[in-house]
């Protein structure tokens, strides 16, 4: 990969800015988010000829950095995904903050709520709530009587 394609790879996943990109890698899931992206001449591309787009990635949970080749985050979450996921986590907040008299906004209750496909429903609906958190966008707070959490907007 030469230099102007490296631009060109660049310019069309600027969508992965500031995104948090939640992934499986082994058993573990990554909630990491890209910090910076840029040519390097000293690694062969996924083609094997010299040059290649890395990314540095942070992982949220850990804090740790991490490089990686920007083609396998821009195969792992293409432009539609991002903004499916952008959508269903703008829907939650919406529900979160139109649903002010509702005091137990637990998983189960915004599962109930929101109308993404049943099939994402639990796992998708608790990793959103979890860059949500991370985002700063909703605050979320785990009673010992049980061990239910309850989310709610900060906007």
């Amino acid at each position: 990969m030469d230099q102007a394609d490296a631009k060109q790879l660049i310019k069309t996943t600027e969508y992965l800015d500031n995104q948090i990109l939640v992934y499986k890698e082994g058993s573990k899931k990554i909630f990491g988010k890209i910090i910076w992206k840029g040519y390097t001449a000293s690694f062969k591309d996924d083609a094997g000829e010299d040059g290649t787009v890395r990314v540095r990635v942070k992982n949220l949970h850990s804090g740790k950095e991490f490089s990686d080749s920007l083609s396998k985050f821009a195969d792992l979450f293409p432009k539609e995904f991002i903004e499916n996921r952008t959508n269903s986590k703008n829907e939650i907040l919406n529900v979160l903050s139109e649903n002010v008299e509702v005091e137990s906004k637990t998983l189960s209750w915004i599962e109930k709520t929101i109308s993404i496909p049943e099939k994402k429903k639990k796992d998708e609906i608790e990793i959103l709530l979890t860059e949500l958190w991370l985002e700063s966008k909703v605050s979320k707070r785990r009673f010992k009587t049980n061990d239910d959490v309850i989310y709610n907007s900060r906007g």
